[in-house]
This record gives C-alpha cells, sequence and structure tokens, in this order.
C-alpha cells in the first residue's frame, strides 16, 4: 500500500514538473513571437530611447529593436544628439550579443559582442573639464 501511494505521488509530482516546464517553455514562445511582430519591437525602441535619452540626459532616436535568442540585440536606426541638439552619433544597425547567464545573476549587462554597420560620429570638446 505504501509503495503505490509513493509511486502515486511520484508521478503527479513528474507530472507537476513537465506542466510547469512546458508553460514556462509556451510563455517563453509568446514573448518571443510578440517581440518578433513590428509594433512591438517599435514600442521597445520607444522605451529603449526614453531609457537612454535620460541617461545620457541628451535625444535619443531608435527606429527598432529586435530580440533574438541566446541574448542577441539588434537596434536600427540609432541617432544621438548632444545637449546642444549637434549630431553626435548615427548607426545604420547596431547588433549585440548579451551574456544572459551575468543578467539573470547580477543584473548586469555584459556585452560578449557588438558591431556597428554604417556608423558617422561627430565627437568633439569644446573644454578639457566639459561633459
Amino acid at each position: 500500500m505504501c509503495k503505490k501511494k509513493e509511486s502515486f505521488s511520484l508521478k503527479h509530482l513528474k507530472s507537476s514538473i513537465r506542466w510547469i516546464v512546458g508553460i514556462l517553455g509556451a510563455l517563453m514562445l509568446c514573448a518571443y513571437l510578440f517581440l518578433s511582430l513590428p509594433f512591438a519591437q517599435r514600442w521597445l525602441a520607444g522605451k529603449a530611447s526614453a531609457v537612454l535619452s535620460e541617461l545620457l540626459q541628451a535625444r535619443v532616436q531608435i527606429s527598432r529593436v529586435q530580440i533574438g535568442f541566446l541574448g542577441r540585440v539588434i537596434v536600427d536606426d540609432l541617432h544621438v544628439w548632444d545637449r546642444k541638439e549637434e549630431p553626435l552619433l548615427s548607426v545604420t544597425r547596431t547588433a549585440a550579443q548579451i551574456d544572459v547567464g551575468e543578467l539573470l545573476t547580477s543584473h548586469h549587462i555584459v556585452l560578449n559582442s557588438a558591431q556597428l554597420f554604417g556608423a558617422e560620429a561627430h565627437l568633439y570638446r569644446e573644454h578639457p573639464d566639459s561633459a
């Protein structure tokens, strides 16, 4: 009788784990499919532009952000202006590989690799101590 209860509860445990893994997998797939839609990529670009604008205290414009598997991020049409509204950086496409393990454990973004395509930068410093 005891053996039946153990096997019965073990079966339920295995079944529950399968359901949890399946649901998590389905949620990840749905999130990936949602982020593949053009309006979601533009929404994400708007959020990224707002965060970067606040962080840099300068205007930032991004057209589209694509999220891929294994931490791959592609940003299209990145434009950054300085605090005087002069063009500072313009990049047609930026691709980066993010270390997902580091992001999940320490909440820090670590880039394993980054690529810039069609980049044009205008860097200057008015005074040696200027920002």
